[in-house]
């Protein structure tokens, strides 16, 4: 919230050369805060599904090699401690369902459960299709992991867009952040120029103007990257 508040200072002082603008920019300040708060989001929301994609490919791993499907998660809690360590998120939950499933819950009911309070997509496909799995047999080993492979394959479609997007989206920043730039620059090298705008009515509209123009632009870029390459 700190850091908003400050970005809506800097705009208010380098719009209108004064702090008091803030207070109408105080929107502008929490769309900052939103976004933000939507960024930390989606940034905890792709670990996890990177996590995921090592359990997947760790169970696959396992289940190949002819060991059962509950040591096969056992062995993807301590692989995505290897990899991860203390900053993993999935590890404290394995090790939650590992513990249950050795006091006898059935581990697709309970990672069937996990999946559910996570709620994301991969993982309440696998773990609908891990039940129905284990209650329709056969071979049910060969279909869980043909199954592991197969989402595994779909999260990294989904990672290659999704880098295209960040590509795109650091671009977008570097744009918005030019006319701040060049602004900041005329206020050091050039401030007679500006001060005519800052001191009379028709400067402050014609400033008023550029930020909600600046603003609009911004949003459109964002919307504009969303939507053609969303994922």
């Amino acid at each position: 919230m700190l850091l908003s508040l400050a970005l809506t200072a800097l705009v208010s002082l380098l719009f209108y050369n004064s702090v008091f603008g803030v207070v109408w920019l105080l929107p502008f300040g929490v769309l900052v805060y939103g976004l933000y708060l939507s960024y930390l989001q989606k940034r905890r929301y792709e670990r996890i599904k990177k996590e995921f994609r090592e359990v997947l490919l760790s169970v696959a791993n396992g289940l190949s090699a002819g060991i059962s499907v509950e040591n096969a998660f056992v062995d993807a809690e301590r692989n995505i401690w290897i990899l991860f360590g203390k900053e993993g998120v999935l590890q404290k939950e394995l090790f939650r369902l590992n513990q249950k499933v050795q006091m006898g819950t059935a581990i697709e009911k309970q990672f069937y459960r996990l999946a559910k309070t996570i709620d994301m997509e991969e993982m309440n496909t696998f773990s609908e299709l891990f039940l129905y799995a284990k209650r329709t047999g056969g071979d049910y080993t060969k279909n869980l992991r043909n199954l592991a492979l197969r989402i595994d394959e779909k999260i990294g479609m989904k990672e290659e867009m999704e880098a295209q997007m960040a590509e795109k989206m650091l671009e977008l920043k570097i744009m918005a952040a030019v006319p701040i730039v060049i602004l900041f620059y005329f206020r050091i090298t050039a401030y007679d120029f500006l001060k005519p705008i800052y001191e009379s009515a028709g400067g402050k509209w014609i400033m008023t103007g550029c930020v909600v123009l600046y603003l609009c632009s911004v949003l459109l870029g964002v919307y504009i990257v969303r939507h053609t390459l969303e994922v």
